[in-house]
């Protein structure tokens, strides 16, 4: 089932990216990062200092109808809105689209 990646495979990925020259150069966003507590560790021993930090919130209706409309394509790996105005999939990819067990209702409403 989908799982946060590892503190250890982040830690490794996120030290990596910011020391890449782009980002020392002109910054970079964390969207989704820190999640946990030792992540969050990570960056005050990296001396990160946020400039900005933007919260973005959504109703809890908004985030039920996100999940109860998203599903995604074992075959491909991408993830689709099925409320989308414009979504012209074919049959096929339709007929195998999922829902993702995270979207399940009752772990939604715990979130």
């Amino acid at each position: 089932m989908n799982k946060l990646v590892p503190d250890d495979v982040m830690f490794t990925l996120v030290t990596n990216r910011l020391k890449q020259p782009d980002c020392q150069i002109h910054g970079y966003v964390l969207e989704g990062f820190p999640k946990t507590a030792s992540q969050v560790q990570l960056i005050d021993d990296l001396k990160i200092q946020p400039t900005v930090i933007a919260v973005l919130e959504k109703s809890e209706e908004g985030s039920r109808d996100k999940s109860a409309n998203r599903r995604f394509d074992p075959v491909t790996g991408e993830t689709y809105d099925l409320s989308a105005p414009n979504l012209n999939l074919p049959q096929e990819v339709l007929d195998r689209l999922q829902k993702r067990p995270q979207d399940d209702e009752a772990i939604v409403e715990k979130r």
